[in-house]
């Protein structure tokens, strides 16, 4: 397909437990993420969404310590920024093209 015509999009939604540490199956998900994203990007446009649930959950901030709830979400986005920031770089060792998108202001 030519570069700049319209592309239907894939949206993929990972779990943060899929960059746990005590995963040993990451090191081959990450490299069969990026081939499979590297074989579908001349058709598709790809998104990956991820999560941050290994790193914290901002519900059990607030339950369990009594965090805000407003400062117990930026903490789960920037949990969310930490896991892009892994992800991308896994994903670019992997050979695969990426950029991090965010709400929040992260200057490189």
């Amino acid at each position: 397909m030519e570069k700049g015509v319209n592309r239907p999009w894939i949206v993929c939604k990972l779990s943060g437990e899929f960059l746990a540490l005590t995963n040993p199956e990451t090191a081959h998900g990450v490299a069969a993420l990026a081939h499979d994203i590297n074989e579908l990007s001349g058709r598709y446009r790809c998104a990956l969404v991820i999560g941050a649930g290994n790193i914290l959950r901002g519900s059990s901030l607030s339950t369990a310590l009594g965090v805000r709830t407003r400062a117990a979400h930026y903490a789960g986005m920037t949990a969310t920024l930490v896991n892009g920031i892994v992800l991308s770089d896994l994903l670019t060792q992997a050979g695969c093209k990426n950029s991090i998108v965010s709400a929040l202001s992260m200057p490189a």
